[in-house]
């Protein structure tokens, strides 16, 4: 789940200066004082710079804790500082959770992954051949109900239910035809409970907390619905010029299953000993497979849970956002390693954190190559911009990469787009080198970097340009 200022806000580009380098990434045993002391200097920077009261960052490897650590305030008003066992709001850090309450569905027999919408949703004719596993995935070409004027004017001010939540997108087409492409989108989520709720006959909050977070050993969990049962809660806050306000929250009937949960850094960490222990083994092998599209390719998504690469490492995670608030729960198979992050300011990016706090543990480097051109930089970004857009300007590129681009129902720009789809906005571009008439760049999207490689004619066209993951 996004925040209403995400929706609003274009891509923005920060333009500083790195380079990354991979290393022989091990598993930590233990975190040395140099190495705390890197952590501890990273978090308060990213928590000044971004204007945050605060945060709550654990280091878990071979499930045990190497560092669990607050910084910064619980509440600007009253001065409460924020502690290890504070809770926040974690948003779509609740759909790994509505994956698996609909896999214990299935492996019950109750519903099948190849399950259509139309079975459970009979009006919703768009997207009535949509399966189960589609919603999962985030394939369905399903419009985000999220990005709606609807859900920007009532989520915070008056209670909703399914009926009018659906009707925000039930007579809109489906954005690509299903399979096609990944596109994230909450309706997806918001789907899912709705089949719960009916498989179950019980509301979607009561059948999570009994059957998939008691046993996963959260105890401190709440929802929006429930907020302040559990009175240690941090405030969110959200920026206003060159200052923070106290954030508002979502009403939790138009949030649910796709990202209504409030929850401690020690309700994560005994999620993730669930999920990827001897409880969750039915279940991790489908969350973590990435979904097969139809033109052959895959998408770097499984069941509300990414799966990628960083550093050349294997990586599973997600990112939540709510209004105030933004969190990570970042894990890494080769080094058995977690790392998670809860941060009170909806406009920090925590999975940027998470990430950049693996870069520090195992001292991967950020440096620009020297001798950039102001002119090539300018073009990058704006060719970035562009696809992030799904802008196409014949003007501005060669006949022979617009024929490539075209091709085949625009193949090759739908996934250069779709690449950058699946990542947040561009936050660092970085020089990387020229090799003949080819400039390297890689670009930090959120939590993921990707390397862009392009060419320019004399006149500034765009002959070439390929992306993937540095």
């Amino acid at each position: 789940m996004q925040t209403l200022s995400s929706f609003l806000t274009s891509c923005v580009f920060c333009l500083t200066s790195a380079c990354c380098s991979a290393v022989i990434a091990m598993p930590l045993t233990a975190l040395s004082g140099a190495d705390t002391k890197k952590v501890d200097a990273l978090v308060t920077q990213t928590l000044q710079r971004e204007g945050a009261p605060g945060a709550v960052v654990a280091i878990v490897s071979g499930g045990s804790i190497l560092y669990r650590k607050a910084y910064g305030k619980a509440n600007l008003a009253t001065g409460r500082a924020l502690d290890p066992n504070t809770a926040f709001e974690i948003g779509s850090l609740t759909k790994q959770m509505t994956a698996v309450a609909i896999l214990q569905l299935v492996a019950a027999h109750q519903i099948a992954l190849t399950d259509r919408v139309d079975q459970f949703v009979p009006g919703y004719r768009a997207a009535a051949a949509v399966t189960i596993e589609q919603l999962l995935q985030q394939v369905s070409g399903i419009p985000d109900y999220a990005a709606s004027p609807a859900f920007a004017a009532g989520a915070t001010s008056k209670p909703t239910d399914f009926a009018h939540l659906l009707a925000t997108v039930d007579t809109q087409p489906l954005e690509f035809s299903t399979g096609k492409r990944w596109k994230y989108s909450n309706t997806n989520y918001l789907l899912l409970g709705h089949v719960v709720e009916l498989v179950s006959k019980t509301s979607f909050d009561t059948y999570l907390s009994q059957h998939v977070l008691a046993p996963a050993s959260m105890h401190s969990v709440t929802t929006l619905a429930t907020k302040g049962r559990y009175a240690n809660q941090a405030q969110g806050y959200m920026g206003e010029g060159s200052h923070v306000v106290a954030a508002t929250s979502f009403e939790n009937s138009w949030i649910g299953a796709a990202g209504d949960l409030v929850a401690t850094v020690d309700d994560l960490i005994a999620w993730n000993k669930f999920l990827f222990g001897k409880a969750g083994k039915p279940f991790l092998t489908m969350m973590t497979t990435p979904a097969a599209l139809v033109d052959g390719t895959t998408a770097g998504y499984g069941f509300g849970l990414f799966v990628d690469r960083q550093a050349g490492h294997r990586r599973i995670w997600h990112g939540g956002g709510t209004i105030g608030f933004s969190s990570s729960n970042m894990i890494y198979p080769d080094q058995d390693l977690w790392i998670i992050a809860l941060v009170n300011n909806g406009d920090v990016n925590a999975s940027a954190l998470t990430a950049a706090i693996y870069d520090t543990l195992y001292g991967l480097e950020h440096r620009a190559v020297p001798g950039e051109l102001p002119e090539v930089r300018a073009s990058v970004v704006s060719w970035l911009q562009r696809l992030k857009r799904g802008e196409l300007p014949k003007s501005a590129v060669t006949p022979a990469l617009l024929m490539s681009l075209t091709a085949n129902m625009h193949k090759r720009f739908d996934a250069l787009k779709a690449q950058l789809d699946i990542y947040g906005r561009p936050e660092e571009i970085i020089y990387q080198g020229r090799n003949t008439d080819t400039y390297a760049y890689i670009v930090r999207f959120g939590a993921q970097w990707l390397r862009v490689d392009c060419r320019f004619l004399d006149d500034g066209r765009l002959s070439w340009i390929d992306i993937k993951p540095e």
